[in-house]
């Protein structure tokens, strides 16, 4: 079985939690967060920590997106180093 590439962006108290459920045997769990202590906790559970969202843009069919307001959320999709300047063809947010 193929493993399907999916990221999490945003690792904090709601963010972590789900980020840890897709860690397994079905995804490629591929996290990203500012604050990098938070990444690592994930990688040492066996995530894939990526240092830009752009990187995690280009590497994931589906990206969930647990950030603090409108205005970070604004800034992941739409800024030069965001989502949709980054993803591939066919990627889900």
């Amino acid at each position: 079985m193929n493993k399907m590439n999916v990221g999490y962006i945003g690792l904090g108290n709601i963010g972590k939690p789900s980020a840890l459920r897709l860690i397994g045997e079905r995804f490629n769990a591929h996290v990203y967060d500012v604050y990098a202590p938070a990444v690592q906790e994930l990688v040492d559970a066996g995530a894939i920590g990526c240092e830009t969202v752009a990187e995690l843009a280009q590497s994931c069919e589906h990206i969930g997106i647990c950030v603090r307001d409108d205005a970070q959320v604004e800034a992941l999709l739409f800024g030069d180093d965001g989502i949709l300047s980054n993803a591939v063809i066919g990627t889900r947010v």
